[in-house]
C-alpha cells in the first residue's frame, strides 16, 4: 500500500532506516537484531524443539544407521530433502510475524476482562491496509497465547510455538505436510531393510522401531495435513471451521479450489503493518484521516449548496434538509472516520 511505498521513497532519499521491528507487541518480541518477531510463550504452550526432537532423531536414525548398511538412493535422497524441506517450513511459520494488527482501542489502554467485553459487543477494530474495519471483516481474532489480534487467524499450533495467520499460513501448511511426507518416506526405507536384511542384527531392531514410529506420525500428522489442505481448498480457516461460520450462508472468499490454493499456497506474503520506520505507519494513518476529513468536508459544503439551490419542487427528506450531512455518510464512513490509533504493547 501507500504506507510500504513511502517507505521505499524514505530508503530511497538515503534517510535513516531502521531494523524492522523494533517493539514488543503482545508476547512477539524482536529477535535476530529486529529482523524477526518471534512468540515469547513458553512450555507446555511452545512444543517447537520437540517438534524438532521429533522431526531429526528418527530422520537421523536412518540416514545414519539404516541407510548406511543396504542405501536406496532414492529414498535417502528424498528422506533428506523432506527433512530439511520440514525443518525450514516449521522455523518459517516460527519465524515470521502471523499477520498481527492495530486494535482501536488498544489492548494495553483497558484492563483485560474490559477489553474482552469490547469484544464480545463488537466495539474493537483493527486497522487493516490503512482501513479501519471490524475483527469478523478482517478475519481475525485477539489470539489468547499471544495477546494480539490476528489478521485471518486459522489457530495457535504449539509444534511450532506461533499462531498461524494470514502471513505464516502456507509454511504452517508445508509444515504438516512435508512431516507427513517425511515419515512415509522413513516408514518406506525401513520396511524395505527389514524386508530385505531381517532382524537378526541391531540396525534391524532400529529399523522395526522406527516402523511403528513412522506408522504413528503418519496417520497423526497425515491426517492433520488432509484436514488443513481441505481448509485451503475452500477458503476457510480452522477458526471459522470450528464456529461453522459459512454452515448457513456461502463462503464469501471462496474463488474456487484452483485460485484458493494458489491464494495461499503460491501468492506473495504481504509486508508486515508493523512498520520498519518507527511511527511512520502511524503518521501515514494521520495523513489517510486528514485526506479523508477534507474529502468529507468539500463534501458536505458540496451537499449544502444543492440543497440551498434546489428548487421547492424537488423531492427532498425533510431528515436530509436538516441535516445534509447524512446524505454523503457512506456506509462505511463510521469505520473510516479518524480514531486516536495507539500501537499496543504487551509490557511484562
Amino acid at each position: 500500500g501507500d504506507v510500504y511505498k513511502r517507505q521505499y521513497q524514505r530508503r530511497v532519499r538515503g534517510e535513516p532506516f531502521a531494523a524492522m521491528f523494533q517493539r514488543q507487541c503482545g508476547v512477539h518480541k524482536p529477535s535476530c537484531g529486529g529482523r524477526c518477531l518471534i512468540a515469547d510463550v513458553s512450555c507446555p504452550v511452545n512444543q517447537a524443539w520437540t517438534a524438532i526432537g521429533m522431526i531429526v532423531v528418527p530422520s537421523g536414525l536412518y540416514l545414519g544407521v539404516v541407510a548406511r548398511e543396504e542405501p536406496q538412493w532414492v529414498i535417502v535422497i528424498l528422506d533428506a530433502a523432506l527433512l530439511v524441506l520440514s525443518l525450514s517450513a516449521l522455523l518459517m511459520a516460527r519465524c515470521t510475524e502471523p499477520g498481527l494488527l492495530h486494535t482501536v482501542p488498544a489492548m494495553d489502554s483497558m484492563t483485560e476482562p474490559e477489553f474482552k467485553a469490547y469484544v464480545k459487543r463488537g466495539y474493537v477494530k483493527v486497522y487493516v491496509n490503512q482501513q479501519l474495519v471490524s475483527l469478523n471483516q478482517a478475519r481475525a481474532k485477539i489470539c489468547r497465547e499471544t495477546k494480539n489480534a490476528i489478521e485471518k487467524f486459522d489457530h495457535f499450533c504449539p509444534w511450532v510455538g506461533n499462531a498461524v495467520g494470514v502471513r505464516n499460513h502456507k509454511w504452517f501448511v508445508m509444515f504438516v505436510c512435508s512431516t507427513a511426507l517425511l515419515a512415509l518416506c522413513t516408514l518406506a526405507g525401513c520396511i524395505y531393510y527389514v524386508a530385505d536384511q531381517g532382524l537378526d542384527s541391531i540396525t534391524g531392531v532400529v529399523a522395526i522401531v522406527l516402523v511403528i514410529y513412522s506408522i504413528v506420525i503418519s496417520c497423526c500428522v497425515g491426517s492433520l495435513a488432509v484436514y488443513h489442505l481441505r481448509l485451503v481448498c475452500r477458503n476457510v480457516t480452522t477458526n471459522e471451521d470450528i464456529k461453522r461460520a459459512w454452515d448457513r450462508e456461502p463462503n464469501v472468499y471462496d474463488q474456487g479450489c484452483a485460485d484458493n490454493c494458489c491464494q495461499i499456497l503460491c501468492s506473495h506474503v504481504r509486508p508486515s503493518y508493523l512498520t520498519a520506520d518507527p511511527g511512520a505507519y502511524l503518521d501515514d494513518l494521520a495523513v489517510v484521516d486528514e485526506e479523508e476529513q477534507e474529502q468529507n468536508k468539500v463534501s458536505s459544503e458540496h451537499v449544502q449548496t444543492a440543497v440551498k439551490h434546489s428548487t421547492p419542487d424537488s423531492p427532498q427528506s425533510p431528515d436530509s434538509v436538516s441535516n445534509p450531512d447524512r446524505i454523503l455518510i457512506r456506509p462505511d464512513a463510521e469505520r473510516a472516520t479518524p480514531h486516536k490509533v495507539v500501537r499496543y504493547e504487551h509490557t511484562s
